[in-house]
C-alpha cells in the first residue's frame, strides 16, 4: 500500500508523543501570522499544536544553530526566493547547508505538500534544492487522499485541511452573514491572482454569457505581477459585467465581506490539487464551482454536490451557467458539515506524523542527538 492515511476525524487526541524521556517534541516550523499575504491555515495549525508540542517559528539561525527534533515546512520555495539574485543564492546555500547538517545530526524533516509542484517555476538551482529537501523528509503530509494517490508517495500521510472558522470569528465576531434569500448573481474569484488559476478563461467565458442571465463576475486580490494585472484589466474592460480589482492583498474584513456578498465562488484552475480558497468559501457558507479533479471529487463526496459543483478544464459559458444553476437548485444548510476536519484531531495527527518522522530517522541512522 502506498503511503499512510492519518484521518483527523478518527485520529485520537491521545497523549503526548515524546522525542526522548517523555518530553514534548521540539518542532521548528513556519507558524504563519495575521498579515494579509499569509494563509490562516498555518497559524491555526500552529495554535492547536502549541498544546501538544514545543513549537517555534522557523528562522535560519534557529534552523542552523538551534536544538529541535523536527523541522516542518509548508512552502519551502518561499524560504529561498528573493528579487535579489545574491540573496537568492545565499538562501539556496543556507538550505543546502541545513540539509547536510541535519543529515549528520539526525534531525527529522517533514513537509506539507500544499501543491504537487510550485505555482511558479524557479531556477534549476532552486529546483535541485527543493528536490533535496523533499528527499530528506521522512514524512510528507498530503491534504487529500487523491493527492497522495497521484504522488504515489511511500512516505506520505493524509491529514485533511481544517476550516477557517477561527479566522472568520477573529475578524467577524458576529459570524458570517446568511446568504441572500434570492440569488444575487454575483460570482467571485479571490486570492493571489496567478496565471495557473484560469482567470483569463473565466473572464472570456463569462463575457459570452450575456446580460440576460443577470450574472456579474468580480475577480479580486493581488496579481502576481504588473503585467498580469494589466492583462486582467484589459480583458475585463472589454466585457460588461466583469470587474477586476487586482492591485492589493485583500484585507481580512474585506475578504470575508466579498465572500458573503457573492452567490458562488468560482475556481477554474488549470490543475486543481488543493484549494484553500474553496475551503474559505465553504467556511463562510458559500458554494463553490471548481475545475473537476480527483481532489475536488473527494471534497464533493464529503460535503455534497449542493456545496461543490465541477467545471471542465476547458471552461465554457454553458458549463459555468450549468454549475450556477445546479447550485441554485440544490437546497443546503447554512454551513457545510466540518465534523470530519476538527482542529484538535488535525493537531494530534500532526504530532503523530512528527513522531513517525523522528522514529524513521532513528531507525535509519541510529539514536538521534538530544
Amino acid at each position: 500500500m502506498t503511503g499512510t492515511t492519518t484521518t483527523a476525524a478518527v485520529g485520537a487526541e491521545a497523549g503526548g508523543s515524546a522525542a526522548s524521556g517523555g518530553r514534548a517534541l521540539r518542532v521548528l516550523t513556519t507558524r504563519g501570522g495575521d498579515d494579509l499575504s499569509a494563509n490562516p491555515y498555518v497559524s491555526t495549525l500552529a495554535a492547536h499544536t502549541d498544546a501538544l508540542l514545543q513549537v517555534r517559528e522557523f528562522t535560519w539561525a534557529r534552523a542552523l544553530l538551534g536544538r529541535f527534533d523536527v523541522i516542518h515546512l509548508h512552502w519551502p520555495e518561499a524560504l529561498v526566493r528573493s528579487p535579489s539574485r545574491w540573496k537568492h543564492a545565499g538562501k539556496l546555500a543556507l538550505f543546502r547547508l541545513l540539509i547536510a547538517l541535519d543529515r549528520l545530526r539526525r534531525r527529522a524533516h517533514v513537509s506539507t505538500i500544499h501543491n504537487l509542484s510550485p505555482h511558479e517555476s524557479g531556477s534549476p538551482a532552486e529546483d535541485a534544492v527543493l528536490r533535496a529537501w523533499l528527499a530528506s523528509c521522512a514524512v510528507r503530509i498530503y491534504l487529500t487522499h487523491a493527492g497522495l494517490a497521484e504522488a504515489g508517495d511511500e512516505r506520505g500521510v493524509v491529514i485533511p485541511h481544517g476550516d477557517y472558522a477561527e479566522y472568520v470569528r477573529r475578524h467577524r465576531p458576529a459570524g458570517p452573514a446568511a446568504p441572500a434569500a434570492a440569488p444575487t448573481g454575483r460570482l467571485l474569484l479571490f486570492g493571489m491572482l496567478r496565471r495557473y488559476k484560469g482567470i483569463e478563461r473565466l473572464i472570456e467565458a463569462f463575457g459570452e454569457i450575456g446580460d440576460d442571465r443577470g450574472l456579474r463576475l468580480l475577480v479580486a486580490g493581488k496579481a502576481i505581477d504588473a503585467d498580469y494585472e494589466r492583462l486582467l484589466g484589459e480583458l475585463a474592460a472589454a466585457r460588461p459585467g466583469v470587474e477586476v480589482r487586482a492591485d492589493h492583498f485583500l484585507g481580512h474584513d474585506e475578504l470575508i465581506g466579498l465572500i458573503e456578498d457573492c452567490e458562488v465562488v468560482v475556481l477554474p484552475y488549470e490543475r486543481m490539487y488543493n484549494s484553500g480558497a474553496a475551503l474559505m468559501a465553504l467556511t463562510v457558507g458559500r458554494p463553490v464551482a471548481a475545475t473537476d479533479s480527483p481532489s475536488m471529487a473527494e471534497l464533493r463526496a464529503e460535503f455534497g454536490a449542493e456545496w461543490i459543483q465541477p467545471l471542465p478544464a476547458q471552461l465554457t459559458p454553458e458549463a459555468l451557467t450549468a454549475a450556477v444553476d445546479a447550485l441554485r437548485s440544490s437546497p443546503r444548510a447554512a454551513l457545510p458539515d466540518w465534523s470530519a476536519r476538527n482542529w484538535p484531531a488535525i493537531a494530534a495527527a500532526h504530532r503523530d506524523a512528527y513522531q513517525r518522522a523522528v522514529s524513521a530517522v532513528r531507525a535509519a541512522r541510529g539514536a538521534p542527538v538530544d
